[in-house]
């Protein structure tokens, strides 16, 4: 066998002018792939898995852009290489690749599916038609996205592939060429493939992601506007609108369970007399019967609860005929016959369906419901169930919006992945001294599916999310005998939540609560791996943009965020750093060029640096890019704090106050030690705006009281008095501004 190499490093024996590859008639046998459940011609090939829900899956009976299905005759070479490449990446026959786990091999051939809907675009029917200059089209369009280089009209110009995700698709279409030009014991791996090699001799392939490709990092992040929102509105299901929403829920399910009149199907009655003849005949019923043999029709109809005339019915009147003279015969074989006619006529029937849940669902459950005011509040509820057909919220939307908050606190606060916090279990969150912690799986970038256990400190939100996630599934854990936080009921029964849910009603969620446009005016298409930025992002713009948030500002203080960033500084530091450089950014060019109002040392600072900027530049973009130059030079930061921002930089570290004079000089980072209002303020690194104008007004108030009382010691009443001086003089300046 083969040494173990990287896909672009096998060298096809086969070839021809022009790169080209010729189909041969030989084609390697392929076992059936390792852990398939399914049967090989089914339009699902389902495999085991540790995820959430057990089982793998990927479906062939797919749309394609013609309108056709890849199980569709005509599709017959494109179907055959879809299911001989996921076979050959799970059983390695050539020994060319590592260890891959299933799930790998599945998410490779789902990329693959998505290179066979471009050939389809391009009015191909195998993938040996395609042409090197289809493929170099192709890739200079593969930065902005697969869809968008494949021609789908729906693509959004927004997306943007990352040099992991582009090098990803290009070991795919190296597949696609190796599997059928590199024979395995003179015969090929696949029927059809590309007939090109995808990189001219010399070109590697990683360097060529790296610069098509944005690193790791610098993908786009959500606008802090619309994180703190969707932050916001979660929140707000999360601690006010939940325990509406699941007391409505027990409502429905109560009533749609409860015992009620119902109208017989066709066929039922006659099911109920065959089974009420079949107790009499083993002597387990007591139908009344007449002395001479007859059964008392009005009797057994109020025993089976129907008007007399219903036991009139042609197929159950022949029955009690029959019964009856069964009954008078003298042959015990013919009551034993008869019997066995009844027992196999009911062993046929179907089982009864359950009651259809009344009508009037949404009167007895008392909608519409109008619960707790919130700006991001789902009232009133006007129906239980959705459809395109209702204008409104409903209960069904409602609910699946509550799942998708308690999945964006927990995310966001803890910044997991995706898998490690749908694979969350009840009973994950625990008390100790210093606050409460979360456990959940965490799982190694690789191909290992098994995660560690990992606890972490989190808000009371969060431990709250947690709650209501534990009442919110209790039925649908109970019914399908699970212990993951994020099992959920729907309209087809109960199931656990999965990947490709939450990424639908993350987008319908951030409509719903009526998210901001981007700068653009277009809609932000909210992904999941954008949540693990939104603590970062919070932490930065607590204070610029959190005063209009008021679930944020109610139920999340800063500094429970703060200790959260703090405990996993290793994993956000570099998150946190880009949201601290695009808030200092923002905040001074503001400053600069917009006229908002700063104060405090560094603030005076910045404004007489700001004027010689503009007298200096006319050009407004010239102006933009010295400021930054500036930021970046001088490595200019803001902290936030209650009471306004630490400016730390290189030179910070000289006039820092929270440092005594023997330690203060230059390089610097900023010390971790607990910072004070009153000596902030005087620090030649503060910097103060309007949003910190109400914790100056209470402090001024504060500062009266504590200096106004008698029994204090002279020290405790003398910095109170200094705390007034410099709380009314920021009051001052921010009053005059």
């Amino acid at each position: 066998m083969a040494p173990k190499q990287s896909v672009f490093s096998i060298d096809p024996t086969i070839s021809t002018e022009s790169n080209k590859t010729t189909l041969g008639p030989n084609v390697y046998p392929l076992p059936l792939p390792r852990g398939l459940a399914s049967p090989y011609d089914s339009p699902v090939w389902v495999f085991p898995s540790r995820s959430q829900t057990g089982l793998a899956s990927i479906r062939w009976d797919r749309k394609l852009p013609d309108g056709t299905r890849l199980t569709d005759p005509i599709n017959e070479s494109l179907l055959d290489s879809a299911k001989r490449f996921l076979t050959v990446l799970i059983e390695d026959p050539a020994g060319w690749f590592s260890v891959m786990s299933v799930s790998t091999a599945l998410n490779r051939t789902h990329t693959f599916l998505s290179i066979i809907e471009w050939v389809v675009r391009l009015g191909y029917r195998r993938l040996s038609d395609v042409t090197w200059q289809d493929w170099v089209r192709f890739r200079g369009k593969l930065p902005n996205g697969i869809r968008t280089a494949s021609g789908d009209p729906s693509s959004s110009s927004r997306e943007v592939l990352t040099d992991s995700r582009i090098l990803e698709v290009f070991r795919v279409v190296q597949c696609a060429y190796v599997f059928r030009s590199q024979p395995l014991s003179g015969m090929q791996l696949s029927r059809d493939g590309f007939s090109f090699a995808p990189f001219d001799p010399g070109e590697d392939p990683k360097k060529l992601a790296r610069s098509m490709g944005v690193r790791p990092g610098q993908t786009p992040s959500i606008p802090p506007p619309i994180a703190l929102h969707c932050l916001d509105a979660a929140i707000q299901y999360v601690v006010l609108f939940a325990d509406d929403i699941i007391e409505l829920n027990a409502k429905r399910r109560a009533e749609a369970t409860a015992d009620r009149p119902r109208r017989r199907a066709p066929g039922e009655l006659l099911n109920e007399v065959k089974h009420c003849l079949v107790q009499q005949l083993r002597g387990a019923s007591t139908i009344p019967i007449t002395a001479d043999g007859r059964i008392f029709r009005s009797r057994f109809a109020e025993q089976l609860g129907v008007p007399a005339s219903s036991l009139s019915e042609h197929s159950v009147s022949r029955t009690l005929i029959d019964f009856e003279r069964a009954l008078a015969s003298s042959d015990e074989r013919d009551r034993l016959s008869y019997l066995r006619s009844l027992e196999h006529d009911l062993g046929n029937t179907r089982a009864r369906k359950p009651a259809p849940p009344p009508r009037d669902m949404d009167k007895r459950i008392g909608l519409p419901f109008w619960g707790k005011h919130g700006s991001a509040a789902p009232w009133p509820i006007n129906s239980v169930g959705s459809s395109r057909f209702m204008n409104g919220m409903t209960l069904e939307r409602a609910t699946s919006n509550l799942w998708t908050a308690i999945f964006i606190v927990i995310e966001t606060l803890l910044a997991d992945r995706l898998g490690e916090s749908l694979s969350a279990e009840i009973g994950c969150t625990y008390k100790q001294i210093d606050g409460s912690y979360m456990v959940t799986p965490s799982f190694k970038p690789t191909n290992s599916q098994a995660g560690v256990e990992n606890g972490r400190p989190c808000p009371e939100v969060a431990v709250r999310a947690v709650e209501v996630a534990t009442r919110l599934g209790a039925y649908a854990r109970e019914k399908l005998g699970s212990n993951l936080l994020f099992t959920s009921e729907h309209r087809l029964g109960v199931s656990v939540i999965d990947e490709t849910t939450i990424r639908k009603r993350l987008q319908s969620f951030a409509s719903d609560v009526g998210a901001p446009t981007d700068e653009d005016g277009e809609e932000w298409h909210l992904a999941p791996h954008q949540l693990r930025r939104f603590l970062a992002t919070t932490w930065a713009w607590y204070y610029e943009l959190g005063p209009g948030l008021e679930a944020l500002r109610t139920f999340m203080r800063h500094s429970d965020i703060d200790q959260t960033v703090r405990y996993a500084a290793d994993e956000k530091k570099a998150m946190v750093t880009e949201e601290q450089v695009s808030m200092t950014a923002s905040i001074l060019e503001r400053a600069a060029f917009e006229g908002l109002d700063v104060f405090g040392p560094f603030g005076k600072r910045w404004k007489r640096l700001a004027a010689q900027i503009n007298i200096k530049f006319v050009d407004f973009k010239e102006k933009g890019n010295r400021l930054r130059e500036l930021i970046v030079s001088r490595q200019i930061s803001f902290f936030p704090n209650p009471w306004g921002y630490c400016a730390w930089s290189k030179k910070a570290g000289i006039y820092a106050k929270c440092l005594a004079p023997e330690e203060r000089r230059g390089g610097l980072p900023r010390p971790q030690t607990r910072k004070h209002a009153e000596t902030c303020a005087d620090c030649a690194n503060c910097i103060i705006t309007e949003v910190f104008a109400p914790f100056w007004a209470e402090a001024e108030a504060r500062h009266e009281m504590v200096a106004s009382r008698t029994n204090i010691p002279d020290v405790l009443r003398e910095a109170a008095r200094k705390g007034v001086i410099i709380a009314r003089r920021i009051c001052r300046e921010m009053g005059g501004a």
